[in-house]
């Protein structure tokens, strides 16, 4: 039934986007009109999180501008329709509907952020805004990967064609502008200066007093080498005594954030070690004394809480036979580096992380290149940049 199920959800969708491509001129007539509402989403419309949740709770709260979330979740989209704002489940005809009708169109992954067959649209909507879902300052991506630099003749061309197209990306700092341009050279003049609508929540919690937990994110692995790798340190972290009694010693909860494309870490836990769903992500990363993770984005995040940050590249010679960093790891890192599960555990134990002076030089550095200015005002210039885009330009 499963299998049955998938085909006709295919074959309707092929449907519905043929009927779209016969209305299409009574689309771009909508276009026009200045009531119809943009569309965003992020994730794939699976929570509600990073620059594209920010930018739309600044857009409803503080504009008129109409704006209409793509939903691929039962849960985001009854919390965000019972909150008033209106909503759409991805997939559907009145979603795809929306998309075509929309003078701008904002994602924060990809294109089927939105839709699974946006990409076949490309050329036919409105204005495309890439936001990009956090900070971008680690690993590199798209054009700008040891795998793509293998690949060759027709697997080359296909990559191309699925890797996420836009009509502006936009970046929170120069620093990131320049490492989007690594990751995207073909569209460099399309990436400007007037993104990071997530970075006003960081800088509003940034004072927040910490709680009694250490936050531990591992970043994805892309290949079952990295993800049996991943698994073992976990298991090696969650059964170590040593670790566990001094938890317990000093009063702390470990807490260990589950990735969204990660549906189960695959590890049993207990107290003083617990699992965080991806819908804690953020409060456990405001909560936490320490934060610990490897390649993700959210180190960047992070240099705005003024808390010690501990980074633990594991398998960084497996993770880079597959992706780039912008920067060696060394000159990024601004706390103290280990990279094996014992290391890190001899580290938390000996205290020596709640000293930050040894980086402070570093972090000082990175703080000034990530953020631009350390006041909320992130999500209003991401609006004010993509209205500007907007206004001169023939939607029609």
């Amino acid at each position: 039934m499963t299998r049955l199920r998938e085909v006709v959800e295919a074959v309707t969708a092929a449907l519905s986007w043929l009927l779209m491509l016969v209305v299409a001129p009574v689309a771009r007539w909508r276009r026009a009109v200045p009531e119809t509402p943009w569309v965003i989403s992020g994730h794939r419309g699976r929570i509600y999180e990073d620059n594209a949740g920010a930018l739309h709770h600044y857009i409803r709260s503080q504009t008129s501008q109409p704006i209409i979330w793509i939903s691929g979740s039962e849960a985001v989209t009854a919390s965000l329709r019972a909150a008033g704002h209106p909503t759409l489940r991805r997939g559907t005809f009145a979603a795809r509907w929306a998309i075509m009708c929309a003078p701008v169109l904002i994602y924060s992954h990809g294109e089927d952020d939105l839709d699974p067959a946006l990409i076949l649209l490309r050329g036919r909507t409105g204005l495309r805004i890439f936001l990009n879902h956090s900070q971008n300052h680690i690993k590199a991506g798209e054009y700008h990967t040891a795998r793509y630099a293998s690949l060759t003749g027709l697997q080359k061309r296909f990559y191309e064609w699925r890797v996420t197209d836009f009509d502006y990306l936009l970046a929170s700092s120069e620093r990131e502008r320049a490492n989007f341009a690594l990751s995207y050279p073909h569209l460099a003049d399309r990436i400007l200066l007037g993104g990071g609508a997530h970075c006003d929540e960081l800088l509003a919690r940034c004072t927040d007093p910490p709680g009694r937990s250490l936050f531990y994110f591992p970043t994805f692995r892309d290949t079952p080498a990295g993800r049996t790798a991943l698994d073992r340190v976990l298991r090696s972290l969650v059964k170590s005594e040593r670790l566990r009694d001094w938890l317990l010693a000093e009063g702390l909860t470990l807490h260990i954030g589950a990735h969204i494309n990660s549906d189960d870490l695959g590890v049993m836990v207990e107290h003083p070690f617990e699992i965080v769903p991806v819908s804690r992500i953020k409060e456990g990363i405001y909560d936490c004394q320490a934060f610990i993770s490897d390649y993700s984005g959210l180190l960047a995040d992070f240099l705005s809480f003024d808390r010690p940050t501990i980074f633990f590249p594991f398998d960084r010679e497996d993770y880079l036979r597959v992706r780039r960093l912008y920067v060696p790891y060394e000159e990024f890192a601004y706390g103290p580096l280990v990279e094996t599960a014992d290391d890190l555990v001899e580290l938390l134990v000996s205290n020596r992380w709640r000293d930050p002076a040894p980086w402070a030089e570093r972090r000082q550095f990175w703080r000034s290149e990530i953020f631009p200015t350390m006041e909320p005002v992130y999500a209003a210039t991401t609006y004010r940049t993509i209205a500007a885009l907007v206004s001169p330009r023939q939607v029609g």
